[in-house]
């Protein structure tokens, strides 16, 4: 009968998979591994270069005066919270007793007037909100800023002018319409400018503004809560590595020089994805593109995948190399990626506060183009959930954290090979350069996942709570 363990055994880690024969690399092969590796590095490099310089030069030499930078994005992202939010917050305010709401009101205003520099669009949709929280004079003024070459602006200056100065019905039905096709929540602010709370627009306007206000609140709330217990999680993690009582999972290739063939992988993903992204911007698309998008990825995950067993490398083998196995247990896997999502809460918000630091220095505000995309209509939600926590989850960390981790993990240790494939992913992401230490930090922690676990599961698990939480308190805040 064996003895049993003692107390203090550090937990076993997660089971391998049924090992198959050990592979080795011939003398024969390894010319034709190599020059593979290098090609595929080569790849790698020049596209992730192409779509740098992409990018700059798209952003210097845009022909279309109406297509938006990822400034003019960023800007009226901003002003759409913000907006909604200072709206909102008067409205709980007015509801609750006591407090000196006049002062607070005055610095909702000042947010706004703040934000209304940014650009043209923003003097336009800020004036409906100052109408509200601190008359319409304040509203006529900011209007009066507006300097722009853009007929139908100066139209919608000139229409809402006349709702301050004359009243919403100053405007016939066709105005109306127009600056509710154009603005969306703020149109609908100005046009029930004075009506009653009754009025079904005033109403529906008035409804979507308190809603962000609340959802600001319980993030704000829940984000204590959260961060506490992810503080908690961060530190009992760093106390179990330091002791020992943490093992890894992630099994190293039994052929190391083999391992380039991920790498391999990982370059067809990439070169198709880029080669789509650069037909779909010849053609006039832009950046963010859904379509593009579900074209780009139905092809490149496939293929990428495919490719280790075109080289010779067996079905099993790259199960492992991709963490294409259930680990523990799926109950065990998915508990994991909660809990190690949490607990690398702390090195997210660390790369959030850089990039806000960079944000500031470079006058750049990241930003997603999906953003252009959330509406309130719930077949548009749906898709992007699908496409933002069930898509993007299982096709990146298939190839970030699975080929190409797996890739640079046989000749790097852990904190290299996490960083570099942090890099890449971070970079190629189109929020900007500035956002690349929060993508960093994100992109840092579901490697540690994966070198925790080997499965990709857990990671997984992580990318879509960390896309979903995002998407769904946007959808809240300005859908």
């Amino acid at each position: 009968m064996s003895e049993p363990a003692p107390p203090d055994a550090p937990p076993s880690a997660p089971p391998p998979l049924p090992t198959s024969p050990t592979v080795s690399t011939s003398r024969e092969e390894l010319p034709t591994v190599f020059a593979g590796t290098i090609i595929a590095w080569t790849v790698i490099a020049l596209a992730v270069a192409a779509l740098l310089v992409g990018r700059v030069v798209r952003e210097k030499s845009r022909s279309d005066p109406d297509a938006k930078s990822q400034r003019d994005v960023a800007a009226e992202l901003s002003m759409r919270i913000i907006g909604r939010y200072t709206v909102g917050a008067k409205l709980l305010m007015q509801s609750l007793p006591g407090g000196n709401q006049e002062q607070q009101v005055a610095q909702l205003a000042g947010q706004v007037e703040q934000l209304a520099r940014e650009s043209a669009v923003n003097r336009v949709r800020g004036a409906p909100v100052l109408a509200e929280l601190v008359g319409p004079e304040r509203a006529v003024k900011l209007l009066d800023e507006v300097d722009t070459e853009k007929p139908e602006l100066n139209e919608d200056v000139r229409d809402l002018a006349a709702i301050y100065e004359d009243g919403a019905d100053a405007l016939d039905e066709e105005a109306k319409q127009r600056l509710v096709e154009r603005h969306e929540w703020f149109g609908k602010l100005a046009v029930s400018w004075g009506k009653s709370d009754s009025d079904p627009m005033r109403r529906e306007a008035l409804s979507a503004a308190r809603r962000t206000a609340v959802v600001a609140l319980v993030a704000m709330l829940g984000g204590i809560g959260v961060g506490v217990l992810a503080l908690g999680l961060f530190v009992t993690a760093i106390v179990l590595l330091a002791l020992g009582r943490i093992r890894r999972g992630y099994e190293r290739p039994a052929a190391p020089a083999r391992a380039g063939v991920f790498v391999e992988a990982f370059a067809v993903y990439l070169a198709w994805f880029i080669g789509v992204s650069l037909v779909a911007g010849a053609v006039g698309a832009r950046e963010g593109n859904l379509k593009w998008f579900w074209i780009a990825g139905a092809g490149s995950a496939p293929q990428a995948c495919l490719w280790p067993l075109v080289r010779g490398v067996s079905f099993a083998e790259l199960r492992r190399g991709l963490g294409w196995h259930r680990g523990r247990g799926w109950i065990v896997e998915i508990g994991a990626g909660l809990g190690g999502y949490l607990a690398g809460l702390p090195v997210i918000v660390a790369g959030i506060v850089i990039t806000a630091i960079l944000s500031r220095f470079m006058g750049e505000q990241p930003t997603h183009p999906i953003v252009e995309e959330i509406t309130g209509r719930l077949p548009d939600v749906l898709k992007l959930l699908l496409l933002a926590s069930v898509y993007a989850p299982l096709a990146e960390e298939t190839m970030f954290r699975g080929a190409l981790y797996h890739g640079v993990r046989a000749p790097l240790p852990f904190i290299v090979a996490a960083l570099l494939v942090a890099f890449i992913f971070a970079v190629i992401h189109p929020q900007g350069l500035a956002a690349v230490p929060a993508l960093m930090g994100i992109a840092i922690v579901l490697a540690a996942l994966r070198e925790w676990r080997g499965s990709i599961v857990a990671p997984v698990v992580a990318h879509a709570i960390n896309n979903g939480v995002i998407l769904i308190l946007l959808v809240l805040a300005i859908g």
